[in-house]
């Protein structure tokens, strides 16, 4: 299993992006919605958000923001099965 931290200043919005890793992002502080195969999540502070594998996910944050994640990335890349693509 993978577990980053990820900073997002408010008004930050990430690439959008699709993976065949399975990810969870944990909302540590901050607020913002993220767009998950096109339907729109608010979030905020102790909120949970689960992705599965190869379904498109971009973030917005509307306050400075601390993401945790978890995926299962280590583990497809050292199979051989993990690809990203940038949409």
């Amino acid at each position: 299993m993978g577990l980053s931290m990820e900073r997002l200043a408010s008004g930050t919005r990430t690439r959008r992006y699709r993976t065949t890793a399975n990810s969870v992002f944990l909302i540590v502080e901050g607020a913002g919605e993220s767009t998950i195969a096109d339907r729109r999540f608010a979030w905020q502070s102790g909120d949970t958000i689960a992705v599965p594998t190869w379904t498109t996910i971009e973030h917005r944050a509307s306050a400075d923001t601390l993401l945790f994640s978890m995926t299962d990335a280590p583990l497809l890349r050292f199979s051989g099965y993990y690809r990203r693509e940038a949409v």
